[in-house]
């Protein structure tokens, strides 16, 4: 890595050089490729989207226990695991 001295260093030239440490720091972040962390609870759209199923059928598996809801607050919330069962065994 080379060095840098910041004595009488116009501003202009240590935006630059700091530009290019972040660019080199974004481009190996991309090609290293850490997985986004996957989520564990999922939405009704999400969950609609997913098993492309409508809101009446998502509410009829809810009555029969097919898919638990949980619930925060006012919000509406299906675990992973059992989205990706249920998932597995729909059939189109």
């Amino acid at each position: 890595m080379s060095t840098l001295q910041l004595v009488h260093v116009p501003k202009d030239e240590l935006i630059t050089e700091i530009e290019k440490v972040v660019i080199k720091v974004l481009e190996a972040l991309k090609v290293g490729g850490q997985p986004e962390k996957e989520k564990e609870l999922y939405t009704r759209k999400e969950v609609m989207e997913l098993l492309d199923v409508t809101y009446s059928t998502l509410f009829n598996w809810n009555k029969k226990k097919i898919l638990v809801p949980r619930k925060f607050g006012h919000r509406v919330y299906y675990a992973k695991e059992e989205v990706l069962a249920c998932k597995q065994g729909v059939k189109k």
